[in-house]
């Protein structure tokens, strides 16, 4: 083997060499931290979204159990027909008819007061009603099972969140 003799260079080899793992490390860590922050930011946007559709669930659900329009202040909500509205509540889907659309049969807002921009839009949809005949037996009434689909959105923040769940109710 040749001895080398002008060993200068290698020191600046190794040099550049643990400069840039040591870059390759911090920018690992970097890309790490943000994207953590990322997705924490991105979680709390989904929950505020799944709270609002929790709530939208929570108007419903006390409007089934009452049989009556949501008990909200008259401007946070609206009820696109009232008729088929109460149709849903009270028949079997097959005598639905015409109620049989796609759309909400209730949007809520809501939000903080008197903001037009920050507030979740949930709209609420009875997407079939069964009813199970009165048990003679044991005197029990009739039940009522709601399917009930909800939509959370926000479209400043473009966070969403949607429910699917089974009521049922004895009335």
């Amino acid at each position: 083997m040749k001895d080398l003799k002008n060993q200068k260079g290698i020191a600046l080899i190794v040099a550049i060499l643990l400069s840039f793992m040591a870059l390759t490390l911090i920018s690992a860590l970097m890309w790490l931290v943000i994207s953590g922050t990322k997705m924490s930011g991105m979680y709390k946007q989904y929950a505020s979204a799944h709270d609002a559709a929790i709530g939208g669930a929570e108007v419903i659900i006390d409007a089934l159990y009452w049989g009556q329009n949501p008990s909200l202040p008259d401007n946070s909500y609206n009820i696109n027909d009232q008729t088929c509205f109460r149709t849903k509540r009270e028949n079997p889907i097959q005598y639905w008819g015409n109620c049989l659309n796609s759309n909400p049969d209730l949007v809520i807002n809501f939000g903080k007061i008197n903001s037009s921009s920050d507030y979740y839009t949930v709209n609420v949809t009875i997407t079939s009603t069964t009813i199970a005949p009165p048990c003679a037996a044991s005197s029990s009434p009739a039940k009522y099972y709601y399917s009930v689909s909800i939509d959370a959105t926000n479209s400043t923040r473009l966070d969403k969140s949607g429910l699917d769940f089974v009521y049922a109710l004895g009335q």
